[in-house]
């Protein structure tokens, strides 16, 4: 029998009313109004991606792929795992942010097909995220 994968934190809030993820009635472009476009690379790096030692795996994501969860995608014992790509999209354009690199864990937890919590995740992600914005008026008009 094969090993039940846990759901995902993009699964577990897709009940839920999200910003611009499904089932919101939000588009990318209606919650980010000033982004033209956005590029966000995460390298995730844990012990489960290829089994044995620590690994890595590079998710890219546009403005047309791009949810309001990164999942913790491979590793299929982590419930809920997931990193909220929204809240850094909120703050750099409230910042104006071109460009931002970091590193951030999963956070959540491993469980047993039987839900028991097993240990914490060990994935991390390193981020990336370039945002393009839209030329506003006066920019128009100054070329």
């Amino acid at each position: 029998m094969g090993k039940k994968r846990q759901p995902k934190a993009s699964e577990l809030f897709a009940e839920g009313k999200l910003k611009f993820s499904q089932p919101s009635d939000k588009t990318f472009e209606e919650v980010y109004p000033t982004i033209e476009d956005v590029t966000v690379v995460v390298v995730e790096r844990g012990d489960k991606i290829f089994s044995g030692s620590v690994q890595s795996r590079t998710h890219n994501y546009g403005k047309n792929s791009l949810g309001e969860f990164i999942n913790c995608c491979s590793n299929p014992d982590c419930y809920g795992g997931g990193y909220s790509i929204g809240l850094t999209l909120d703050n750099m354009v409230y910042e104006k942010e071109t460009h931002r690199e970091f590193s951030a864990p999963c956070g959540c937890a491993e469980r047993t097909p039987t839900g028991r919590i097993r240990r914490s995740c060990t994935h991390r992600f390193r981020i990336t995220v370039d945002i393009e914005y839209k030329k506003s008026a006066d920019q128009e008009k100054e070329k």
